[in-house]
């Protein structure tokens, strides 16, 4: 039976937000905790550059712009609920649901470039994330590489 494709694009947007927080003024927003469904996981990362930028996805493009705007205004990691529960009464998710999102505006360079060594060596890796939030490690897996040969029409 075959993984969900979704998983796959999940875990590549992961993998690009991570490799983007390598990048000096780029914060990096975990989703910790999830009140009610949602399209993402606990663990989905997105990546925000000083330009305001992102890289990956935590929620098809209703949040990112508003967790640019309070990662600016940060100077440590701090966890934020988002949507159902939120103190933001001006800002609610279309799913009905609450998130908390840790959003780290300076993350640990060299434990991300650690782990992206080592996804790059095919090696599993994890990112010890800020005592504040209730997740204390993310796990990466590499992405998955297939080597595939022969000929002909099966190939393709």
């Amino acid at each position: 039976m075959l993984a969900d494709p979704a998983l796959h694009l999940s875990a590549d947007e992961d993998h690009a937000a991570l490799y983007a927080a390598c990048e000096p003024g780029t914060a990096l927003c975990t989703i910790v905790g999830i009140e009610g469904s949602f399209s993402r996981r606990v663990g989905a990362q997105l990546a925000i550059r000083a330009d305001g930028s992102t890289v990956g996805s935590l929620s098809d493009g209703c949040l990112e712009a508003q967790l640019a705007t309070d990662v600016s205004a940060l100077h440590s990691p701090e966890v934020v609920r988002y949507g159902r529960g939120s103190p933001k009464i001006d800002f609610r998710l279309p799913c009905g649901g609450g998130l908390d999102i840790l959003l780290d505006p300076a993350p640990d360079r060299n434990a991300i470039r650690a782990a992206v060594d080592a996804l790059e060596q095919r090696d599993p890796a994890s990112l010890v994330l800020p005592a504040t939030s209730p997740l204390a490690r993310r796990t990466y897996i590499p992405r998955l590489q297939l080597n595939v040969l022969g000929e002909g029409q099966e190939l393709a």
